[in-house]
């Protein structure tokens, strides 16, 4: 474990002197030693760096190759449409469209997952509903949250980034 999550030179430091990309590899090793059959992962790159971020992808992508269900709620939508097969899109609590990338791409006519929780959001709200989000200070971009997962069956969640 300690190999794959890249923490063969942290394992006798204390937590405390970790970077935040170490503390989020090292909860993730505690998570796994119980060998739970689920993982829940709640902005699992939230804050790292590139290398890091690349690294905790990774080890999300081998663990649904593995067998595992991930359950994975991000605002990077983008970037988990490379480790999900399935996505469920939320938005304000509510499910937006459930599918593969490819099947939520014909839905909306969008190529990007970004996009299509757009498109999807302004057939919902209407078409100003993006335009106030950008005209009040926010990027539409980040103002989703998805869950995901690695596995058939699993759910993405978009909502917006005030926690409703």
């Amino acid at each position: 474990m300690l190999e794959l999550l890249g923490l063969q030179g942290l394992a006798d430091r204390r937590c405390e002197g970790l970077s935040t990309g170490e503390r989020q590899r090292v909860h993730i090793a505690r998570t796994l030693i119980g060998d739970p059959p689920v993982l829940i992962l709640d902005e699992p790159t939230l804050g790292l760096d590139v290398l890091t971020n690349r690294l905790i992808l990774n080890f999300i992508r081998q663990a649904g190759l593995d067998g595992r269900t991930i359950i994975l709620s991000t605002h990077h939508l983008d970037e988990v449409e490379s480790v999900c097969r399935r996505f469920g899109l939320l938005h304000k609590g509510k499910l937006l469209a459930e599918g593969t990338v490819a099947e939520l791409r014909v839905l909306a006519g969008k190529e990007r997952l970004s996009d299509v929780f757009l498109t999807l959001v302004e057939r919902v709200e209407g078409r100003g509903a993006i335009e106030s989000l950008s005209v009040l200070g926010h990027d539409p971009a980040t103002a989703s949250r998805a869950d995901a997962c690695s596995r058939d069956g699993c759910t993405t969640n978009g909502g917006r980034d005030d926690g409703s």
